[in-house]
């Protein structure tokens, strides 16, 4: 035995089903040569809006500060998300939005939401318009926060043209949607439907 321990690969989809399942399901829906960018897109958004959550605005800017210098260096102390970006040659235009989001913090004194990026990169990705991604990832937010609607991504609110965010649209009308699968063990063939219907 050499001492080494071998570390698994880092796999954005399965991360995304082991912390959000019902995200990871949506993703599925994509062609399989974007579900790990997409997933690793939404790991990050899920990421940053983590930071935002900080009860100090200072600790949301060192949190997102570490985000884009990691990035910008390309020393990302092993953290398999960072490193992915590095490796897939992201990590440019990903630091320099998470470097508007510390400037901004620091400016305004209050967190600024990641939506914004998120739906930048991944519209580059998905070739939808970055308004209507942007209204998805809030939905979600609002979603996560257990409030959830109508409001936009109701019944006849937002269609991205993506069938992996329009899913995700769908969930957040109901956020026990993402309580999958706690509540909704059959969330799956719900959003099979859901998918044929958008």
């Amino acid at each position: 035995m050499t001492g080494k321990t071998t570390s698994k690969p880092f796999a954005p989809l399965d991360l995304l089903r082991r912390e959000l399942p019902a995200l990871g399901l949506t993703i599925g829906f994509a062609p399989k040569s974007r579900r790990d960018t997409l997933a690793v897109f939404l790991l990050l958004w899920l990421e940053l809006r983590r930071a935002t959550l900080a009860s100090e605005v200072i600790l949301t800017a060192t949190r997102l500060a570490w985000w884009r210098d990691a990035l910008e260096t390309g020393r990302t102390e092993g953290v398999p998300m960072a490193d992915y970006f590095v490796e897939h040659g992201l990590a440019e235009p990903v630091a320099a939005g998470i470097g508007i989001m510390v400037e901004g913090t620091m400016e305004q004194g209050r967190p600024i939401s990641p939506h914004g990026l998120i739906a930048a990169l991944l519209a580059d990705v998905t070739a939808c318009d970055v308004m209507v991604i942007e209204d998805i990832l809030k939905g979600l937010d609002q979603a996560l926060k257990g409030k959830g609607g109508k409001d936009k991504t109701g019944e006849a609110g937002i269609r991205s043209g993506h069938p992996s965010l329009d899913l995700i649209a769908w969930c957040c009308q109901k956020p026990s949607r993402l309580d999958y699968p706690e509540k909704h063990p059959l969330l799956a063939v719900q959003m099979m439907l859901a998918a044929i219907r958008l």
